[in-house]
Order: structure tokens, then C-alpha cells, then sequence
């Protein structure tokens, strides 16, 4: 028989062996391959045995494979060096005859545990620290700042309710509030007396607002309070503020009154000021004017005060009220019915001309009454001190107009 090549390392085969002596290389599946030099043979036939040409080993050269042998080392061939074949295409663990194949082991997966500690250590590392820190600032956020007091007994009317300034605290921050700045807080203490017959609301997220040093106005940030006052009650309340701390307090005023409605500035500092807020009376004692008694009566303009609330409201922005009382005698043998003061009554202050908000003048008066009194109440500009009040007599009365001119605070 011709000799034949290994197909897969080009060793000289004998034509007795199944394997290739150099790379163990199975030449009866690859018969048929290109660059296998033997002819195809029925594989269930015997293969002749011929004498195997003389080779001469290396040393360290291990037998040659035989049918039923696995080959134990690689066998030196022409065009090939001592130290072994090239690498076969064959995986290690290829089928042996008489042996049982073994998958080759896998490599052992390391560093794995390593690679997610570093990941989860850090991991843990920043949580611990967020949340320690979260629970230092829960704790410090806990815990009331140094308070600063200061006691005040300041005393202006809003809607006819005595509004008294109680008490100031300042501090970096109030823990009650929930609102409050860190850098500064001022609290302002207040108690209303509603002294009126009606009931009134004290929004003082409305109506509270400090005027700081250079003209900032700020608003509240927390009010704790109740805002409705029953009449013929008081209750105390608190008015948190955001004021950087050290401010100095005395050149703060708080304001009161909303956008719509007349504002008064109230000095934190001193009661000094307030005066103007509090309701000035003008004592007059001068008869009306008329060629003709008006309705037959005596009118007397016995006073007029001027202020910036009446009760259960507040004077309009820019405005203020003036309430003239007036005194009624008759010498009358009957009853005299003007009517209504809303009819008859108005008050002149500059191009103004107002007619009543609020009056008790009686409608009518018993023949001969002496000292009869009843007020008037308009509203009128802040800057008009000098007022005229008429009683305008009906056309066709028979009576004449009554009038007086006069000047008020």
C-alpha cells in the first residue's frame, strides 16, 4: 500500500494506523479529505498489516501509536524539529480509544467577591455618612436657638379693635415654625381686644407685614392665631417674620392694614409715632347756619374726631373717617321728622364730597327735646383738615339748608 499523510499535521501515517502517531489525529474520518494520499476502503474489511519502515526515534520519542494505543508523545518527522508537532486543531480531551472523554475543566471565576465588595463598601460608606448626616441636622434642626426678648406695650387701632404690640423674640431660628429661615427670624406677640358690638377677622397673613431699614417690606412667613374675634373678645397671637439676624429692631416698624386699606406704620422701637393712628377728637360747640331753622330744630356741631377704623372696618387707602356729633334741641309743640341723616347729611374735604358711612342720629325728635345728640360718620382724604357739613333741606320744604365750616387734626 502507498504511505499517507496526516491531513491535519502532514506526519507520515502507516496505512495499519488509525491514528497519527504526532497529533493523534482519527484518519479514518478524514479519508476522503483533501491531501489524504490513500485510496477509501470499506471500513468493516480487516486492513492488511505490511512491515512498518525502519525509523530511527529521537530520544524522548514515546512509542508509536498501534490500533487500541494511544499515542504518548509526539514523534519526530522529516521537516519537523525534536520539540513536538505544531498545535493540532483537536481539543485535548478528543476521544481516545479505550479511554472515556473528559470535558476539559473550567477555569476557576476569581475576584468576583472582590469586585462587588469594592462596589458595596463605598456604597455603604456614603449611605452611612447621608444618613448621619441627616440625623445630625434632624437633631440640630431640634434644638431652639438662643432667644432674644424684648417687651413692648404699643397700642393702635385696626377696625376698631385695639391691637396691642406684646412682646418681640428674635433668634436664628424658631423650631415652631415650620416655615422659619435659618439665618434670622423676628417674632412679633400680639393682643386683640375687640371692644366693638361686631364681630371681626384679624388675617394677619393679610394685613401684618415689617417695613426693614432702607424700605423692604416683608411679609410673614407663619402666623399663629385664630382669625376670627368674637365681639367683646381678646386673644393673643404671634407673627413670625424672615430677618437677618443682628437687624436692629428699632428701625423695623410693623404695618398693618392690606394693600387696599390704610396702612399704619407702628415703630418697634418706641410707642413714638403711633399717635397719629390713634382717633384725634376736635371739640367745635358751634350752631349750624341757616336762614331758617332746619326742620325747626337747633343744630349744633358739638365736636368731630377723625380715625382710621370704625368699628368692624378698616378706613379705605388713603382715606380716614371723621364722625361729627351733633346736638338737637327743639322748641317745637311737635314732633319733628327729618329723616334719615343718609338723606340729608354730607361733608365736603377739598373736591370730596362724602356723604354718611355711619350715623345714630335719630330719624325724628319729641316736641321740646333738649340735648339730643347723634353722630355722623364719613369717609374722607387723609390730607383734607378742613371740612364743611350740610344738611340739605328738601325742595319745596319751606326750610333752608343748615351749614358749618370747621377744622379738624
Amino acid at each position: 500500500m502507498q504511505p499517507r499523510y496526516c491531513p491535519n499535521c502532514g506526519a507520515e501515517v502507516s496505512a495499519a494506523s488509525r491514528y497519527c502517531p504526532r497529533c493523534n489525529f482519527d484518519m479514518f474520518s478524514r479519508q476522503d479529505a483533501p491531501g489524504a494520499n490513500v485510496q477509501a476502503m470499506d471500513r468493516s474489511t480487516p486492513l492488511p498489516v505490511s512491515p512498518m519502515p525502519p525509523q530511527t526515534p529521537f530520544p524522548q520519542q514515546g512509542p508509536i501509536s498501534q490500533p487500541g494505543f494511544a499515542p504518548q508523545g509526539p514523534v519526530s518527522q522529516p521537516g519537523f524539529g525534536p520539540q513536538g508537532a505544531p498545535p493540532t486543531s483537536e481539543p485535548a480531551w478528543a476521544y481516545q480509544p479505550g479511554s472515556t472523554p473528559m470535558p476539559p475543566s473550567q477555569p476557576k471565576r476569581r475576584g468576583g467577591i472582590g469586585r462587588t465588595l469594592l462596589i458595596i463598601l463605598p456604597l455603604l460608606a456614603f449611605v452611612g455618612a447621608g444618613s448621619y448626616l441627616a440625623y445630625a441636622l434632624l437633631v440640630q434642626n431640634a434644638t431652639q436657638p438662643q432667644i432674644a426678648s424684648q417687651t413692648l406695650s404699643t397700642t393702635v387701632k385696626y377696625a376698631g379693635v385695639d391691637v396691642t404690640l406684646t412682646r418681640l423674640e428674635q433668634a436664628q431660628r424658631f423650631v415652631d415654625d415650620p416655615h422659619s429661615a435659618g439665618d434670622g427670624m423676628l417674632r412679633v406677640h400680639l393682643l386683640a381686644d375687640n371692644k366693638t358690638n361686631v364681630p371681626v377677622n384679624m388675617v394677619y397673613s393679610n394685613i401684618a407685614r415689617l417695613v426693614l431699614p432702607g424700605g423692604k417690606v416683608v411679609q410673614p412667613t407663619y402666623v399663629n392665631g385664630n382669625a376670627g374675634l368674637a365681639a367683646g373678645k381678646s386673644h393673643s397671637d404671634w407673627v413670625d417674620f424672615a430677618v437677618a439676624s443682628g437687624t436692629n429692631t428699632g428701625q423695623i416698624a410693623l404695618r398693618l392694614g392690606g394693600t387696599n386699606e390704610a396702612q399704619m406704620d407702628v415703630s418697634l422701637g418706641s410707642n413714638s409715632g403711633v399717635s397719629i393712628y390713634q382717633p384725634q377728637t376736635t371739640q367745635i360747640g358751634k350752631a349750624l347756619d341757616s336762614k331758617e331753622s332746619f326742620y325747626g330744630l337747633d343744630w349744633t356741631l358739638d365736636s368731630a374726631t377723625t380715625q382710621w377704623s370704625i368699628d368692624g372696618k378698616q378706613a379705605s387707602k388713603g382715606m380716614r373717617y371723621v364722625t361729627v356729633t351733633l346736638k338737637v334741641n327743639s322748641t317745637l309743640e311737635q314732633t319733628a321728622i327729618p329723616g334719615s341723616a343718609f338723606d340729608y347729611a354730607t361733608l365736603a374735604a377739598g373736591s370730596t364730597t362724602a356723604k354718611p358711612a355711619l350715623t345714630t342720629l335719630p330719624v325724628s325728635f319729641d316736641k321740646e327735646t333738649q340735648e339730643t345728640s347723634g353722630t355722623i360718620t364719613f369717609l374722607v382724604p387723609q390730607d383734607q383738615k378742613h371740612l364743611t357739613l350740610t344738611l340739605h333741606a328738601p325742595a319745596d320744604s319751606g326750610f333752608t339748608d343748615a351749614t358749618i365750616a370747621f377744622d379738624v387734626k
